[in-house]
């Protein structure tokens, strides 16, 4: 795989396209993070909007873990009683 300063402009406008319009947050920062190692024309706008999504994620995978867990302690909370191991058949 080429190096990012090497890959052709047609690619770079596309990451551009992209990250100007996409809005999952590891998508966003992905494509910006991907501009910004290339030191596109607004890098540090390409740092700053990656840092952002990434953060963003973050939060979100937070909270989902928070959720999960909690899913996890009302399961075991409310699960019937352990039969004990099962016997051979």
């Amino acid at each position: 795989m080429p190096a990012v300063k090497d890959l052709p402009e047609p690619v770079i406008q596309l990451w551009r396209a992209v990250a100007d319009s996409v809005t999952e947050p590891a998508a966003n920062g992905r494509f910006h993070e991907l501009l910004w190692c290339r030191r596109d024309r607004g890098a540090g706008l390409h740092a700053a909007c990656a840092a952002r999504a990434y953060l963003q994620l973050a939060d979100s995978m937070r909270d989902l873990t928070k959720a999960r867990t909690a899913c996890l302690l009302d399961l075991l909370l409310h699960a019937p009683p352990d039969p004990g191991p099962r016997r051979g058949r």
